[in-house]
């Protein structure tokens, strides 16, 4: 019975959720908001890039941009948010000095870019070839 107990008090401390239920609130949300905001922004402009790339008919474009989504889209994502934000700074690129939400961004977005790649080449590649034309 002391096992269960320790389980309600560590669990269910109403007391103790209420006070942690403010900050992360108030700071969680405000970061995870921005965090997000930021990858989007390099995710979106790295996959129209790497979309074009995809859809060249120059392999030595092709290949690299097809290498790239293969990858990171078959990493799993905290081993890219720690290569990332670990690999950079121990090889001395440190871009973004101490500010952490920099290289999560960069991990995030660069991840993001590999399936947002995938969803404009269809896209692009889905317009009839007369329509394109027709312009």
């Amino acid at each position: 019975m002391e096992g269960i107990q320790h389980f309600i008090d560590t669990f269910f401390d109403l007391r103790l959720i209420g006070e942690t239920l403010r900050s992360l609130l108030s700071e969680g949300l405000l970061n995870t908001v921005f965090l997000a905001v930021l990858a989007s922004l390099i995710g979106l402009v790295v996959g129209v890039f790497v979309a074009g790339g995809l859809m060249s008919s120059r392999r030595y474009l092709r290949y690299p941009c097809r290498w790239y989504v293969d990858i990171l889209r078959g990493l799993p994502h905290i081993l890219s948010v720690y290569l990332i934000g670990q690999g950079l700074p121990l090889a001395g690129l440190t871009i973004f000095g101490n500010w952490t939400y920099g290289y999560a961004a960069l991990a995030i977005g660069l991840m993001e870019g590999a399936y947002m790649a995938e969803i404009f080449r269809s896209g692009f590649q889905s317009v009839d070839a007369g329509v394109v034309e027709a312009r």
